[in-house]
Formats: C-alpha cells, sequence, structure tokens
C-alpha cells in the first residue's frame, strides 16, 4: 500500500580489514592475511633506565643514533632522518632552537616587530618563521600563548 514503507533484509556485510587482537580472537579454521611486521622499539626496562629517548617521529625506532627535539612540540627527531628533507628546514639542527616541519606548517614566530596595546588585549606584529621578511601579520595575545611566544614577547617588551 501506498505511504507505508516494507523492510528490507540488509545485504552481508564484508570484512575489509582487522585489528591483530581480531587476528588472534579467530576460530582454528579461520584463516586470514597478517599484517606485515614492523620494527619495534625497545621497552624501557630493555634499555635501562638510565637513559631513555623518544621514538623518532620519522623512522618511530628508539636506538642511540643522536637526535634533535623540536622547541615547540618536543618531538624526537634523528640527526640522520631530516638530514635529507627536501626543502631543507629554515633553521639547521646545530642552531640554537630547531624546529620540526610540522611546527613550521602551524607557524612558528620568529620576531615581534611591534606591539599595540597591554598585556591579554596586546596586539602583536609577527615575522614568521621560514616565511619571506614582507609575510608577516598582526596577532592576538591568546593566539600567541605558547612558551617559544613568550620568549619572543619578553625580549621585545625589555628592548622597548
Amino acid at each position: 500500500p501506498a505511504g507505508r514503507c516494507r523492510r528490507r533484509p540488509l545485504p552481508a556485510l564484508v570484512l575489509i580489514s582487522c585489528s591483530p587482537q581480531m587476528l588472534a580472537a579467530q576460530t582454528p579454521g579461520e584463516t586470514a592475511a597478517t599484517e606485515p611486521e614492523r620494527p619495534v622499539s625497545p621497552t624501557r626496562s630493555e634499555v635501562g633506565s638510565d637513559f631513555w629517548d623518544p621514538p623518532c617521529r620519522v623512522c618511530k625506532l628508539v636506538d642511540n643514533e643522536p637526535n634533535v627535539l623540536c622547541e615547540l612540540c618536543n618531538g624526537a627527531y634523528h640527526l640522520a632522518c631530516i638530514a635529507n628533507i627536501r626543502p631543507p628546514l629554515p633553521r639547521s639542527p646545530d642552531d640554537e632552537e630547531w624546529f620540526c616541519r610540522a611546527c613550521i606548517k602551524r607557524g612558528v614566530p620568529e620576531e615581534i616587530i611591534d606591539r599595540v596595546g597591554r598585556y591579554s588585549s596586546a596586539f602583536y606584529l609577527v615575522k614568521w618563521l621560514g616565511k619571506p621578511r614582507w609575510d608577516v601579520s598582526w596577532e592576538d595575545a591568546a593566539t600567541l600563548d605558547t612558551l617559544w611566544s613568550r620568549r619572543l614577547i619578553a625580549a621585545f617588551i625589555s628592548s622597548e
């Protein structure tokens, strides 16, 4: 009849992928493709409590290779993993401060050029790291509320 809905059976669901826990829970007669093994980082107990580096954000390994930490996100990167990044990052790992590509994309203030207002209602003219000198913007204090930005703001205020 018109105006009434008929129930139809749902089509069978197809399992496209599954987690390792689901693979372990299969019955003995079932078969499934397993994922290729990835290198496993050692645990803190295997490395020891005297020395512990966070895993590299590029290769995801923990080892004794030299690394550098991003000033903003504290992400660890092996020097060998970032050596071949193209285009090169605006700062070298040998510099006093170093920033990863993800933080540079989000925006890292390089210099505070001017200020209008005071305290939390202030606006700052910011030159951004990795951008041309003329590419500046006005930002409010809340946007610049990071430890790195606070250092730049304090340096700017002390130089006024």
